[in-house]
């Protein structure tokens, strides 16, 4: 489940992991979360794209061009439990 650059950055980590399966569990359940992250920041951008009043609009037009970029940045595994990253 770790990604070959950080396996051979931090041997120690992925040794750990081989030896104990749990913490390899946990980092499943670690990247379904941070994918349901994604899609809950989501859809609250959509969400305060129709309540946010004029006032908290450039507010609005940050978290939108972040969001892609936040999107980007995941490992592919992450963004697989998460909606499209379009906003």
């Amino acid at each position: 489940m770790l990604s070959v650059s950080f396996t051979q950055t931090h041997p120690e980590i992925a040794l750990d992991m081989e030896e104990n399966p749990d913490k390899a569990r946990l980092l499943g359940v670690l990247t379904r979360a941070l994918g349901e992250q994604l899609w809950v920041v989501r859809i609250g951008i959509r969400l305060h794209s129709v309540k946010c009043s004029k006032d908290m609009m450039p507010l609005h037009k940050h978290l939108s061009c972040t969001y892609p970029g936040l999107v980007t940045g995941m490992p592919r595994r992450v963004k697989r439990h998460a909606v499209r990253a379009d906003v």
